[in-house]
């Protein structure tokens, strides 16, 4: 005989709908985690098709994509090198990348690295930008002054630089900035631009006593491109008169007053086709700037302020308005 069945042994239909909803469960978290990874493996493929076009670029491509991303900042060179073997290999063999020697403080010391790029720059044309305080830093690229294309930097570093032996025969580019305020004895009284037969644009930016120093020089190259921010532009006619039959572009800024009486005499620029001049003053005295013989027109004239320009509007071919004054009155 049988033994007596216990009731609460045998299953009931709450346990097995208790078992139901567990696997409905089970099954429902198993379906998010087949989302899940179905979404990385998308993501997987996703990358993947960004990173295989890399793989198989030219080393010609890869290297213009370096050049771009080093002419905006030099210390995207040192990022790029450590990403991988190939990387740096094309690095090293692209001396362009490595011309633009744009340093500043640096942890670790700046004139080793300046060092490795003058080394690994070749041949190619360089581009000095250093605002390191450190002397031996500064002569660094002076040592190679034939192959200097553009110097950019503050009173100090340009005149350590431009006062070691030889010329800079393809130095086409010279910015003179305001990185730091450097002191009186740093400033070179007068300035020999005969070390510069070729320079085409000259930007002064905030340093009046360098400008003053520049109009000394005997010896001036042809200038295509003049950009003045100063307190007194009269040091910029005798510039301007060295360098009218070739002057293309003309852009003056001065916010101080001006030297009372000065006047500039009429010169001829017949190259002339962008025409800039602002002045931040109040008063109207100064020089009368007299912009005669442009053959070709201008492409564009601009005007701020009390200038006291005199201009052939009827050679403009885009005139700015001032707000506060009606640049058309001022006609020879």
């Amino acid at each position: 005989m049988w033994p007596p069945v216990d009731p609460e042994a045998l299953p009931s239909k709450t346990a097995i709908e208790e078992i139901k909803k567990e696997i409905k469960s089970i099954e429902s978290e198993i379906a998010a985690a087949e989302r899940v990874i179905s979404s990385l493996k998308r993501s997987i493929l996703e990358r993947q098709a960004y990173i295989a076009p890399i793989r198989t670029l030219p080393h010609e491509i890869i290297s213009d994509i370096f050049l771009d991303l080093c002419h905006e900042d030099w210390r995207m060179l040192l990022v790029l090198q450590g990403v991988c073997r190939t990387w740096r290999m094309i690095q090293f063999d692209t001396p362009l990348a490595w011309s633009f020697i744009l340093h500043d403080e640096y942890e670790g010391g700046c004139t080793d690295l300046v060092c490795d790029y003058l080394d690994r720059s070749g041949n190619a044309a360089l581009q000095a930008a250093i605002t390191a305080s450190d002397p031996q830093v500064h002569s660094k690229p002076g040592e190679a002054n034939e192959r200097i294309q553009c110097i950019r930097g503050d009173q100090m570093f340009i005149n350590q630089i431009l006062s070691l032996p030889g010329n800079f025969t393809n130095l086409e580019r010279l910015i003179l900035t305001s990185f730091r305020i450097s002191g009186q004895g740093d400033v070179v009284p007068e300035w020999d631009m005969a070390i510069l037969p070729n320079l085409k644009n000259l930007h002064v930016y905030s340093q009046d006593q360098c400008l003053n120093a520049i109009t000394t020089s005997v010896e001036f190259p042809p200038l295509i491109e003049l950009v003045v921010i100063c307190n007194d532009p009269t040091p910029v006619h005798a510039i301007l008169s060295r360098c009218s039959h070739s002057i293309q572009y003309i852009d003056v800024r001065y916010n101080d007053y001006l030297n009372e009486g000065s006047q500039s005499a009429p010169q001829t620029f017949p190259e002339l086709r962008f025409l800039r001049l602002e002045n931040k003053a109040e008063r109207r005295d100064g020089p009368l700037w007299h912009f005669e013989g442009m053959n070709l027109g201008l492409y564009l004239y601009l005007q701020k302020g009390h200038t006291e320009a005199v201009v052939d509007i009827g050679k403009v071919i885009c005139l700015g308005i001032d707000r506060k004054h009606n640049l058309s009155i001022r006609t020879p």
